[in-house]
């Protein structure tokens, strides 16, 4: 049985509302659990199956909701690498080149050691060359310009993102 969920580890199932539209991730075992409950109804799957002790079953990658919940989209998307990375559009915020998620870092436009907070109005998406060039500097004192202001942005604006860049990563790998 621990081979089957090694399988699947670190694979997400998307949570969808009865509308449709998005709500969250969960992990895949999560979603299992929720689909048993009669919570969720599963919409797509992934090609592994996970084995219990009398059944197999499909690991499902997309669920939606049995009924309707009310969610505030206008509210503050939650602070983490990934939403940086959306709402920077996967660009560098200094020298302004398009890189994959797993080559950008954070950067924290008022150094941290210095009393920079980790927060959307001070981190920005940033290549590891911009990064060690601006070493534990402001971007004045390195003589470097930031592209845009940092910002907090809505979970909307997120998901938004979030939609377009799964698309053009779509489109990319069709043509």
């Amino acid at each position: 049985m621990k081979r089957n969920r090694r399988k699947g580890r670190g694979l997400t199932t998307v949570v969808l509302n009865n509308n449709g539209g998005f709500l969250s991730k969960v992990s895949w075992l999560r979603a299992f659990h929720l689909i048993q409950l009669q919570r969720v109804l599963p919409v797509e799957y992934y090609e592994i199956t996970y084995r219990s002790a009398t059944e197999e079953h499909h690991v499902p990658s997309v669920v939606i909701l049995s009924r309707y919940v009310p969610y505030d989209y206008d509210q503050p998307a939650p602070f983490c690498r990934e939403n940086v990375f959306l709402r920077d559009q996967f660009v560098c915020q200094y020298c302004g080149r398009h890189f994959p998620y797993n080559r950008l870092t954070l950067d924290h436009v008022f150094p941290r050691s210095r009393g920079g907070k980790l927060t959307w109005e001070n981190t920005v998406a940033c290549c590891s060359n911009c990064n060690l060039e601006k070493e534990n500097r402001t971007p004045g004192e390195a003589k470097m310009i930031l592209l845009s202001k940092p910002y907090r942005p809505s979970l909307k604006k997120v998901r938004s993102l979030e939609i377009r860049q799964r698309e053009n990563l779509a489109t990319r790998v069709t043509v």
